[in-house]
């Protein structure tokens, strides 16, 4: 996770020159991490988390919520099962820019495959243009 003095990686891209970014655990809960590579062109986050099944509830929340509210695709990844010491949620999950889940995982280990479109992401972000209309003056 990020800490005092660290900056917002930059997006990269992948092979096919979609710009992506990746997030991690806990930073799920800020969600001006990911708005920074979302205003810089990313389409897909990934997300790789151990998130306990206390909190089941606010990891699919808060994922939908980063998907809507950045037009982005969520890639998310949570580790499942129990290590001792904490029981991790599972709930691997893709999601699109309008907050539909595209593909779900339980709470046990498993592959999950399936279609994304990026085109979606600028479609959704000329449709509802919240970049435009950010007033981040207002933030400061």
């Amino acid at each position: 996770f990020l800490c005092g003095g660290n900056v917002v990686p930059e997006p990269f891209y992948l092979s096919d020159q979609t710009l992506v970014t990746q997030i991690i655990c806990y930073d799920l809960r800020f969600p001006e991490i990911l708005r920074y590579p979302a205003r810089k062109g990313a389409k897909i986050a990934f997300y790789v988390a151990q998130w306990p099944s206390s909190r089941l509830d606010h990891w699919l929340s808060l994922l939908k919520a980063r998907a809507i509210e950045n037009d982005i695709f969520i890639v998310a990844c949570n580790s499942c099962g129990d290590d001792g010491h904490t029981n991790y949620a599972g709930n691997s999950i893709v999601i699109n820019p309008n907050g539909e889940i595209l593909g779900h995982l339980d709470d046990k280990e498993g592959v999950l495959t399936t279609h994304i479109d990026v085109d979606l992401v600028d479609q959704q972000r000329e449709y509802i243009p919240v970049f435009r209309n950010l007033k981040p003056h207002l933030y400061k």
